[in-house]
């Protein structure tokens, strides 16, 4: 009998040490925010308003995907990354939504722009003490996108949020994130009628590193002109 107490009691203390984490992330809900765009859809900063190309990411068409989290490389290995796979593989995400920018996560008539929301079980935290990045994919997931963007937030996970679940928000703007992975835009539109631009970023399409075999042939093909001189 003592033995099945023990248990009993162990459980409820165990279940008692899982707290909820939440935590608000967006970029802005205003024209002056700071918007993500593909970079294949920059905007002309010289045309007039509401005709203006669009760029954001709030269309039916390309949607564009993003969710937030931790990667589990460094910094550098995130910037010199030459494949889609190598960023998505090492991206640890904080909660089980991937949300897209057209689903209901932007502010109304804003393109470019995401208010998401997300809440985590954890315990102990494997997120705690970690930066936030956000993770911004130019396809309707990671595994379809030609181009990713990957923002550095100076906000990190903290502990706290597993004992006192209060909603933190973490907003990325050109003040607090850092570019590790993307381009720098300063023409963004991220009004419905494209009547002004704002700083913001772009996806860009990863450079695979040359093969070894590619750069073998190269080699080959120079000692042969070589040879021919």
């Amino acid at each position: 009998m003592k033995h099945k107490l023990t248990l009993i009691i162990t459980s409820l203390l165990t279940a008692g040490s899982t707290h909820a984490a939440i935590y608000n992330v967006l970029n802005g809900s205003a024209a002056t925010s700071n918007g993500i765009a593909s970079s294949g859809l920059i905007s002309n900063p010289s045309a007039p308003a509401a005709t203006g190309t669009f760029t954001g990411y709030f269309n039916t068409t390309n949607p564009g995907v993003y969710t937030f989290g931790y990667f589990s490389i460094t910094d550098d290995n995130i910037t010199s990354a030459t494949s889609i796979s190598t960023l998505a593989n090492a991206f640890v995400q904080f909660g089980t939504a991937t949300d897209v920018f057209n689903s209901g996560g932007a502010p109304t008539n804003q393109r470019g722009l995401f208010a998401h929301s997300q809440s985590a079980t954890v315990t102990g935290s494997a997120f705690s003490d970690k930066n936030i990045y956000l993770f911004v994919g130019n396809g309707t997931s990671f595994s379809n996108s030609t181009e990713l963007l990957v923002l550095k937030n100076a906000s990190k996970f903290t502990d706290a949020q597993d004992a006192v679940p209060t909603a933190q928000n973490i907003t990325f703007s050109t003040t607090t994130s850092t570019l590790l992975f993307g381009v720098n835009l300063a023409d963004v539109r991220t009004t419905g009628t494209d009547s002004s631009v704002t700083p913001g970023w772009g996806t860009a399409a990863p450079v695979p590193e040359a093969s070894t075999s590619l750069l073998g042939a190269i080699g080959a093909l120079a000692l042969l002109r070589r040879r021919r001189n």
